[in-house]
């Protein structure tokens, strides 16, 4: 009986020890799987700004300047941005890498039918609007225009960005120019021609980022198909599509 006894004990005493290993075993698979979920967290917290209000909203003490945002939210298409308003509403413009008299211009050229002096806006940044992917034309943030030019009663003071216009039949060129080398943007529009007796075409080069704008007529313009209305005092609205590809 006391065998029978003693055996009984120690059989006890091993199935508690079996239960109690399985408890710390699912304890420990417990732990484990919170590690995962923890680490999957971790994963999903990595975000890369697409907008400026998306800056805005991880650091609400950002200001107005250089910001580097991600072409639809991809953290292999980086491109740098100028934030503007933040503390109002944050938009987007494109720091652009050639600029000067020559460079990233729009001109409405004197001629025959005109008077004054040509009429140049040339651009440093300009308006980026990344859920249309295209450069808006009328922003004038960060442009000058030199020159007044007067056609009959229209006073031309300013040019829409990725436009020329000329008033002097085949004897006077209306002239302009979009490089976007030094970003990571190509030009993904076409341009036409507008007005009486309109001539001219839109060149592009150096893998679509510059287009030389030349255009004739009585009157003529050039500007980009995204682009409705004449491009002289901002009177039309678009602008120019654009797409991440570029050097």
């Amino acid at each position: 009986m006391n065998t029978r006894n003693t055996l009984t004990r120690l059989l006890l005493a091993s199935l508690i020890l079996t239960a109690s290993a399985c408890g710390d075993k699912d304890d420990s698979a417990t732990d484990d799987s919170t590690a995962d979920d923890s680490a999957t967290d971790d994963t999903s917290a990595d975000t890369f700004p697409e907008t400026c209000a998306d800056v805005l909203a991880e650091d609400p003490s950002a200001t107005d300047g250089a910001q580097t945002l991600y072409w639809e939210g991809d953290s292999t298409k980086p491109w740098d941005a100028w934030c503007r308003d933040m503390t109002g509403n944050p938009e987007e413009y494109l720091v652009l890498a050639n600029t000067g008299p020559d460079q990233n211009f729009s001109e409405y050229t004197v001629g025959v039918n005109t008077s004054g002096e040509s009429a140049r806006t040339t651009y440093t940044r300009v308006r980026l609007d990344v859920s249309a992917s295209m450069i808006m034309s009328n922003d004038q943030a960060f442009s000058t225009t030199q020159g007044t030019l007067y056609q009959g009663d229209v006073v031309v003071t300013v040019m829409a960005y990725a436009s020329a216009a000329s008033c002097g039949a085949s004897a006077i060129e209306g002239v302009g120019n979009v490089d976007l080398r030094g970003t990571p943007f190509t030009i993904a529009d076409n341009f036409s021609i507008h007005g009486y007796e309109p001539t001219g075409e839109a060149t592009l080069s150096d893998g679509n980022q510059v287009a030389v704008l030349s255009v004739y007529g009585s009157c003529g313009s050039l500007y980009p198909d995204s682009y409705q209305g004449g491009p002289a005092n901002l009177l039309g609205q678009g602008g120019m599509l654009v797409a991440y590809g570029g050097n």
